[in-house]
């Protein structure tokens, strides 16, 4: 595990409202993480290593690990420890097609609801995700999160939500992984579009807007897994 990791699961905020109990916590602390990329593919994740570094017990952190299990976000090893999947290219497109026709689905619903002030929220959250400073690509995947499930959450759909994250959490790992500077230019335009689009009711136009800057990712990340680049 990364020396970066273990000082953001040492930093972990466990203080949180009683309704929520400490294995909800833990386990929403580490799917956050590997949404926003923070563990790379293969990387082992030991049940005691993250109980020491967020100081609690191994059950909460094992009852976490086995959740995300289910979800697709894991891999159990023989030895019994976990470790982040790693993709092929085929599964990494198959679950690009289905971002694409969700979230999609997503943004369709979504374009009416959004008032002003979301596409000024959005607007802004381009702004600052294009010009991070020295290629800080972390802070770039966590606007383009942002970005993307602000749009998503106004759908109105729960459930639809939920399966979406469920996607992003397989293949969160590999974002920080090959984000560049090209990947970042093309991300700017199919954004800009989909605000463009939100903001005239354009509900055709969000969604080809979407759908694109998912798919132009998936063809450059699938070109890369095809290469060996991340391995």
């Amino acid at each position: 595990m990364s020396a970066r990791v273990r000082a953001e699961l040492a930093q972990l905020d466990l203080n949180q409202p009683e309704r929520i109990t400490l294995n909800d916590q833990v386990y929403q602390d580490l799917r956050r993480l590997i949404i926003g990329g923070r563990m790379r593919p293969g990387q082992p994740i030991s049940i005691r290593t993250v109980a020491n570094l967020i100081n609690v017990s191994p059950m909460p952190v094992r009852s976490a690990l086995q959740r995300l299990v289910t979800e697709g976000a894991l891999d159990v090893l023989p030895n019994r420890t976990f470790a982040v999947p790693v993709l092929t290219p085929e599964n990494f497109r198959e679950i690009a097609d289905m971002r694409a026709a969700l979230e999609g689905m997503a943004t369709e619903r979504a374009v009416t609801r959004l008032t002003k002030q979301d596409v000024a929220l959005l607007t802004d959250i381009n702004e600052k995700m294009f010009d991070v400073e020295d290629h800080d690509w972390q802070l770039y995947l966590d606007l383009n999160r942002q970005f993307h499930f602000h749009i998503y959450a106004a759908a109105g759909m729960p459930r639809l939500l939920r399966i979406v994250e469920s996607l992003w959490l397989q293949t969160g790992p590999l974002l920080n992984m090959v984000a560049s500077a090209e990947d970042m230019r093309f991300g700017q335009d199919a954004h800009t579009a989909a605000v463009r689009a939100i903001a005239n009711d354009d509900v055709a136009g969000a969604r080809a807007a979407i759908e694109r800057d998912i798919l132009d990712a998936a063809r450059s990340i699938v070109e890369g897994l095809r290469r060996g680049d991340f391995g």
